[in-house]
């Protein structure tokens, strides 16, 4: 699945995931993947695309739903929960973004946290971008 950068920009991503991720691309790039997005930025920033960019929401359930059975199970949950209101109108697009927002956060604090572990932190994260990559069938 290819992704126009140009959407990517459009859809306001936070400033140090869109510097992070320019620095990745090449000048003359017009399209991405999310393989290449999971690759450069990681799990948060991913689920971010995919919900903002991409508005695919059922793929957020069952990416939530996922990484539900990992080890971040109760940020997940609460995601997952935020995501099927969403997707049924049960909350506004303000309140999905701010749950958005607090997901991405609490991922990255419990990846901190877990720096204690660094090798399991990161097989964790590892597993969670297989499963954004296998979602979109591109492994």
């Amino acid at each position: 699945m290819k992704i126009k950068i140009s959407d990517i920009k459009k859809a306001k991503p936070c400033s140090s995931g869109w510097e992070k991720f320019k620095k990745q691309i090449k000048p003359y790039q017009k399209l991405t993947t999310i393989e290449e997005i999971v690759k450069f930025n990681g799990v948060s920033d991913t689920l971010w695309i995919i919900g903002n960019v991409l508005k695919d929401q059922k793929a957020l359930i069952k990416l939530s739903r996922q990484f539900a059975d990992s080890d971040h199970a109760a940020t997940t949950a609460i995601y997952a929960s935020a995501a099927a209101d969403y997707a049924t109108a049960a909350i506004t697009a303000a309140d999905y973004a701010a749950t958005t927002a607090n997901y991405a956060a609490a991922v990255a604090a419990s990846v901190t946290i877990a720096n204690y572990d660094y090798a399991a932190a990161a097989a964790e994260r590892k597993k969670q971008e297989q499963m954004i990559i296998k979602y979109y069938n591109i492994a």
